[in-house]
């Protein structure tokens, strides 16, 4: 990130229990997984109607 200017824009916090209060404020979503099963994080992302930017993981949806 540093070498693309982007510290100041961007925060990465790393492992939450609960994302929600993080999410809602946030501009989109980022799905970097390489599996997942149910997607409940994007899931919410979509109900919040938050924009999502995913790699191709697989998994239910």
């Amino acid at each position: 990130m540093s070498d693309a200017n982007l510290n100041e824009n961007i925060t990465l916090l790393g492992y939450r229990e609960n994302l929600y209060n993080y999410l809602k404020y946030s501009d989109c979503y980022i799905c970097s997984s390489k599996s997942e099963g149910l997607g409940t994080t994007v899931i919410e992302s979509i109900i919040l109607d938050i924009s999502i930017i995913s790699t191709d993981c697989g998994g239910w949806i």
